[in-house]
């Protein structure tokens, strides 16, 4: 399900050493990040927390024995938060990012589009787009639609269930087309939820006409973790077990390549 070269709107395949910053932007807690959903990280864009090798990027998060203070607020754990906001964006097309995620109950990676900020609206009022999130499960993953009236708590939402023998840690093509007509989500080009346009505004406003920008982060713990797997120590919504790999090392996000077609 990938766009043919003449429909692409953009195409990054991760190829030299570090991300391009003409495409993307790394977030920093306490610059342009503030601290929510309770989550146990701090953002930082250092080469440990984002870097490109061997064609992939990765986002890893790190243990901190020394907390790193940011805003008055200290975090032993570190991590990244890529976006295109302010690079690009696109307006109806189709969204698809091949990626493989950390497992380890408190891990909450994200692809996700966010309406851009104009004429004094602001989140939720812009929209947002859940196409793949994960709290460490590796069975599976899920998809959601945020619009301005029901915020948080949308209808609009599924999981995607995989086998045991082919879970979240292996690569999948993770997807959304949006059109006039409704927003369709998809894992290794097969659909697996539809919201229509006209379904949606029987409940909400339809907001998705707007320009999107894309996210890419791994939060660590926070409130949606913590209302699935009970977990309040080491940190809010992370396990003991997730906290050791970690410190080994093997809490990361890995992209191969994200594109956006007409």
């Amino acid at each position: 399900m990938k766009g043919s070269s003449a429909s692409l709107l953009f195409d990054d395949d991760f190829i030299g050493e570090t991300f391009d910053p003409r495409r993307w932007k790394a977030s920093i807690t306490g610059l342009d990040r503030a601290r929510t959903n309770g989550e146990a990280q701090a953002y930082l864009a250092e080469p440990q927390t984002i870097a490109v090798k061997d064609g992939h990027l990765s986002i890893t998060s790190r243990y901190h024995a020394a907390p790193v203070v940011r805003a008055g607020d200290s975090y032993r754990i570190s991590s990244g938060f890529l976006s295109t906001e302010d690079r690009f964006s696109f307006q109806y097309g189709l969204l698809e990012v091949r990626a493989r995620l950390p497992a380890g109950l408190g891990f909450w990676p994200a692809i996700w589009l966010e309406g851009v900020e104009s004429d004094g609206l602001k989140w939720p009022d812009v929209g947002e787009l859940d196409l793949m999130e994960n709290i460490g499960d590796p069975t599976w993953i899920s998809a959601a639609v945020h619009g301005p009236g029901l915020g948080k708590r949308t209808p609009f939402i599924k999981r995607h269930y995989f086998s045991a023998a082919d879970d979240v840690t292996a690569w999948h093509t993770y997807g959304t087309s949006v059109q006039q007509n409704g927003i369709t989500f998809s894992v290794d080009g097969k659909s697996y939820l539809h919201v229509s346009r006209q379904d949606l505004e029987a409940r909400d406003a339809w907001v998705f006409s707007r320009p999107k920008y894309i996210i890419l982060n791994l939060a660590l713990g926070g409130s949606y973790p913590a209302s699935v797997n009970h977990y309040s120590e080491p940190f809010y919504g992370v396990s003991p077990h997730t906290l050791s790999e970690i410190k080994a090392g093997e809490g990361v996000f890995e992209v191969d390549w994200v594109r956006v077609s007409e």
